[in-house]
């Protein structure tokens, strides 16, 4: 096994990648794949076709078990050279990733501030129950959308010769939610105020899936908040009512915000990744290598 992968690895370094676009290559990848796996089966199965046949418990017999076992070795040979060529491809399309996820990005923040909701992007109002209080709130903002940037190492998952998906981790530099106003009543008590939160830890996962035919494709799949940890609330201006009030506004603070809030932002996320891909028609092939 080692001296095919060898063999195969040495026909691709004759390749002048240079001069090669990267269908080419996969093409080239995938006929040598088709024509060393062909050649193997072929003399298998000459050589097996003209051994003579032996009684149990003879000396041939025993031949003929070693050349059945070394028929089922050949087999995992040939499935040893196609799982090489699809590693050979994940690190090809790996080491251009970077490059395109960079450039994503950076139209991204570009979208986010053009249109001012990378500054401050604005949060529905609410009105709701909790713990028996009604809750109001309005005037909400998230800040930075345009914060966002890569950390850690792009997942790159190959699903066939054409088509890869790729799990982009990402976080905010900068990520502030308040309401300007906020309203609680019940049990005879009234007050207002505001509230702001502060989350510490937040990680992100943006899936795009990367059609690599001809026609260069890039989509987004999805966007998915994954972690939303050390987060603190800091609510002003409820007067005499504060103490009472700040450990069940908290709760349902946090809980609301890891639910509605976190989908809302996404949904933003999503959007203006959309909007990027759109604008400039260039990203997908700076994910494709050179």
């Amino acid at each position: 096994m080692k001296v095919l992968l060898i063999i195969l690895l040495f026909s691709f370094v004759q390749l002048n990648l240079a001069q090669l676009d990267f269908n080419s290559l996969l093409k080239q990848v995938k006929n040598d794949v088709t024509d060393s796996q062909k050649k193997i089966q072929e003399k298998v199965a000459e050589r097996e076709k003209n051994l003579p046949k032996f009684k149990e418990g003879t000396f041939g017999n025993l031949a003929s078990r070693l050349i059945e076992s070394t028929k089922r070795a050949t087999t995992a040979l040939t499935q040893g050279v196609r799982n090489t060529a699809s590693e050979l491809t994940r690190s090809l399309i790996s080491a251009a990733t970077n490059t395109g996820v960079s450039l994503l990005l950076n139209e991204f923040k570009l979208i986010s501030d053009t249109t001012g909701i990378g500054r401050q992007l604005s949060l529905p109002d609410v009105e709701t129950s909790a713990y028996g209080f009604n809750v109001k709130a309005s005037g909400g903002y998230f800040s930075a959308l345009s914060s966002l940037e890569k950390y850690g190492s792009i997942d790159v998952t190959i699903l066939d010769a054409e088509t890869a998906i790729l799990d982009v981790p990402v976080r905010f530099n900068e990520m502030k939610i308040g309401y300007g106003s906020l309203s609680v009543s019940g049990f005879l008590i009234s007050t207002s105020g505001s509230f702001s939160v502060n989350v510490e830890k937040n990680s992100i996962i943006i899936r795009l899936k990367l059609g690599m035919d001809s026609t260069c494709a890039l989509s987004v799949e999805k966007v998915t908040i994954d972690q939303l940890d050390g987060i603190t609330v800091k609510l002003e201006g409820l007067g005499g009512y504060a103490s009472m009030l700040t450990e069940k506004l908290t709760n349902y603070i946090i809980s609301w915000l890891k639910g509605n809030i976190a989908r809302y932002i996404q949904d933003a996320i999503d959007s203006n990744l959309k909007t990027a891909l759109g604008h400039n028609s260039m990203i997908c092939s700076n994910f494709m290598p050179a």
